[in-house]
């Protein structure tokens, strides 16, 4: 137990810093319907980030959500779906088992593309291979570009990707609401 929390908080990096609207703990002196009041983290925080940070290397928005993805017939309904600056690659690892990562055209442009987790590519498309297929997140026609390879989950920092369907935060933002 104490590896796997040493190996889950040496996972964050020696040099990273999470910002976002949640507490990493519970606190039992800040009551919930408070905490549902706090701003979520925005693009123009994002953007004082880098702009401020006189020893930033790196600055990655990430905003998730529920939605529904579907392929033929097959539908994951509430699927995490983390829209995400470029910068991602960079701050947290992991790797793809088949295809590629988003290219910087493909980010700054908001192409619809995607990179599927191993267990929601399982769970929608079956056996069939997912990579180079379309399917529909929100009702928008998207491109499987990449497969997440397997990881379990993150334990303390996050709860892994095999779950998680990534996209560019410019195409996130034709269906999720940034100002939440």
């Amino acid at each position: 137990m104490e590896k796997a929390v040493h190996d889950s908080i040496a996972s964050l990096g020696e040099d990273v810093i999470y910002v976002h609207k949640w507490p990493w703990g519970l606190n039992m002196n800040i009551d919930w319907w408070d905490i549902m009041k706090w701003p979520a983290i925005s693009t123009k925080d994002y953007d004082a980030i880098i702009k401020r940070s006189a020893k930033v290397e790196t600055a990655c928005l990430q905003i998730a959500q529920g939605e529904k993805i579907k392929y033929r017939n097959n539908l994951a309904s509430d699927a995490v779906v983390a829209a995400t600056t470029h910068e991602f690659e960079n701050v947290r690892s992991f790797e793809i088992s088949s295809g590629r990562y988003f290219t910087p055209e493909e980010s700054a442009s908001g192409k619809n593309v995607a990179i599927l987790g191993a267990e929601i590519a399982g769970r929608i498309f079956e056996k069939t291979d997912p990579l180079g297929k379309q399917i529909y997140i929100a009702g928008k026609r998207t491109d499987v570009i990449g497969i997440f390879k397997k990881e379990g989950k993150g334990g303390l920092t996050d709860s892994g990707m095999d779950e998680v369907t990534l996209i560019p935060l410019n195409f996130g933002k034709t269906f999720i609401n940034l100002k939440k």
